[in-house]
């Protein structure tokens, strides 16, 4: 193929347009490429067709009826001249023969090897990983399938963190006397040992604990005549604790503990805070049930939890409230003694679960959590994103809203699932899927990024390593969330009907088509504009397929009056703004230039298309924004709205 023909047909490709590529590419490949294609074809054919269909599924998905309308080639032809087989030639092993194979792994094996010592090569990042990267890289460049990067591996090498801690050796001997006279004497030295306690690898922090092991012994000795000698020692040796922290990763299905119906205990501790927590609901999205769950298993049932501080939270630097001086233990010169501490106070239960809210809100490691309305969903979100050490915290949660039935009496929507209208189901965890410490991709969305990977890009190697071995990205919630979560989207008729997802009760419906999702959910995130960390997002963003030729219509989610209609340089672009009555309005943001289709003042019922999907304002890709607003401040849409999947 032409130079200059193929570099603009990748970059096509791997951009998303697809029917530029296809036209781009028409009439070279079909005079050029009908043999070669025949003869791959064979290859291919000896060499495990099945294997390849499951690694490039999304790939068939996106570019076939382009590839097989323009061209009238085999799709397997347009998918060979692209470069999308390049995974399936490792999986395959297809690079012309067994040397060049074994030559390949084995540059891989020497570049993994020099990233870690050996003592600690559970920490070196998987060959798998370092060839997904760069087998896209190797594609979107147009590369020989032998030019190889091993120095990936570098990209994703652990860092290590080491402390000094110091063991002690204490001694004391004494010597009795035939006169009834005693010497003594003690003695006592520290040795240094530098110890590992944290580890940064390609896709977790590890934090490395110990422990003080005491043992103490002696001896003595008797002469005669009532002379004697006595020896006695102590050594505090540092031990590193057995395991890691176990997580499990959360699962529709499988083998794990899974609870059903509902429990029937009681606790005065629900009743009295049953109705703060259900309050908190409402500000913050977040399930009354899981509130109560966290606070009744971190307090005791509130037995410790004086100041209303349910969790425990000390007062940093950053904390503005009152405070309360509380005995805790800490680590000191590498020992753990009693000491007190400021912790926050807060003037009600109310006020105790809204500050722990913010802090779950405002940290993005939480972000799949929050778009769960399923609290046992959330309990495992929350144990997959490294909230507790506990490896059983999410059962320990789970047990608790079971038990008491918490969603049902206390949950905004008594915990019945509005597209079932059933209770909702318990969500297992499967047992040996597991992984240590916390989610922390930045190494891994850091190579990617190094190398210009869009979110389709991204979208590939996810699917690449999920085929492998699922558990590598558990827990993702980097850069590329969007591109990891997403499901895919169809096409929609072009004439754009009304919803037919109206209600008629008074609750929202979902603001466009049923199969596109959540990219980025509410709460704190890196700005996908400004790169800044820890900005704050104010709503929901819902996006197609990167790619996607299909446009997407916008519609009002509930009965309500056009409060705004246009387009602003607020950063939201093209939006609406609708009043619902009662302080509750929606905004909808990021629409097409000219579509809007609604007035400052009109009556809309809900299901109208109001606009369609955009990129105007602030934005990087096509999308929706949509905020939740109650009495002036932005909510959780969460607690509004749910996917009808």
């Amino acid at each position: 193929m032409e130079g200059g023909i193929k570099a603009n047909f990748m970059q096509d490709f791997f951009r998303g347009d697809l029917s530029s590529a296809a036209k781009g590419i028409g009439n070279v490949i079909s005079r050029k490429l009908k043999g070669a294609a025949k003869n791959a074809l064979k290859k291919i054919a000896k060499k495990a067709l099945k294997a390849i269909g499951k690694l490039i599924l999304k790939l068939l998905v996106k570019i076939g009826l382009y590839f097989v309308t323009s061209l009238g080639l085999p799709l397997i032809v347009c998918l060979i001249a692209g470069g999308g087989l390049i995974f399936a030639a490792y999986e395959l092993g297809w690079f012309g023969s067994a040397d060049d194979t074994a030559k390949i792994n084995k540059e891989y094996d020497e570049a993994i090897i020099e990233t870690t010592p050996d003592e600690l090569a559970q920490y070196r990042p998987p060959k798998l990983v370092i060839q997904a990267i760069d087998n896209m890289r190797i594609t979107l460049k147009n590369l020989d399938l032998t030019d190889i990067d091993p120095k990936i591996a570098d990209l994703l090498k652990p860092d290590f963190t080491y402390k000094t801690f110091y063991d002690e050796h204490r001694s004391t001997t004494s010597h009795t006397h035939k006169d009834g006279t005693t010497d003594s004497s003690e003695s006592s030295y520290n040795t240094p040992r530098k110890l590992l306690v944290h580890v940064h690898t390609w896709n977790r922090d590890i934090d490395i604990t110990y422990h003080q092991k005491v043992v103490s012994g002696g001896h003595s000795d008797s002469y005669g005549d009532g002379e004697s000698s006595f020896y006695s020692y102590t050594d505090i040796t540092w031990e590193q604790d057995e395991g890691c922290v176990m997580t499990s990763v959360p699962s529709s299905g499988g083998s794990g503990v899974v609870l059903s119906g509902s429990g029937n205990l009681t606790n005065p501790f629900f009743n009295t805070f049953g109705p703060d927590a259900l309050s908190n609901e409402i500000q913050s999205g977040i399930p009354a049930a899981i509130t109560l769950a966290q606070a009744a298993l971190e307090s005791g049932y509130g037995k410790s939890a004086p100041g209303y501080n349910f969790f425990g939270i000390k007062a940093d630097s950053s904390w503005t409230g009152a405070t309360q001086l509380l005995w805790t233990t800490e680590e000191i010169g590498g020992v753990r003694v009693p000491v007190q501490a400021l912790f926050r106070a807060y003037p009600s239960a109310q006020a105790s679960f809204l500050d722990h809210s913010k802090f779950l809100l405002m940290n993005g490691r939480y972000q799949i959590a929050l778009q769960k309305k399923n609290p046992y969903e959330f309990a495992n979100e929350l144990q997959a994103a490294g909230y507790a050490t506990d490896n059983q915290y999410s059962n320990k949660l789970k047990q608790i809203i079971h038990d008491y039935n918490l969603a049902a009496l206390f949950d905004r929507d008594k915990g019945i699932d509005a597209s079932t209208g059933q209770l909702y189901p318990d969500v297992g965890f499967v047992g040996g899927t597991s992984f240590c410490g916390t989610p922390n991709f930045s190494k891994f969305d850091g190579a990617m990024t190094k190398f210009g990977f869009t979110a389709s890009d991204a979208e590939i190697v996810f699917e690449a390593l999920n085929n492998h071995d699922s558990s590598l990205l558990a827990g993702y919630n980097g850069l590329f969330l969007g591109a990891f979560s997403n499901t895919g989207a169809g096409s929609v008729p072009t004439n754009f009907p009304p919803s037919n997802q109206t209600t008629g009760d008074g609750t929202m419906i979902w603001p466009t088509a049923t199969n596109l999702t959540i990219t980025s959910g509410f709460g704190a995130r890196t700005d996908p504009v400004t790169g800044k960390a820890g900005a704050f997002h104010e709503g929901f963003d819902i996006a197609p397929n990167h790619g996607d030729p299909n446009d997407y219509p916008i519609y009002d989610i509930k009965d309500g009056t056009v409060d705004e209609a246009g387009c602003s340089n607020d950063g939201y672009g093209c939006k609406v703004v609708i009043s619902h009555g009662g302080g509750l309005q929606t905004l909808y943001g990021h629409l097409k230039d000219g579509s809007i289709q609604v007035h400052k003042g009109d009556s809309v019922k809900q299901g109208k298309v109001i606009a369609l999907m955009g990129s105007t304002g602030k934005s990087t890709a096509r999308h929706l924004h949509i905020s939740v607003i109650v009495n002036g401040a932005y909510v959780n849409p969460a607690q509004f709205l749910t996917p009808n999947h």
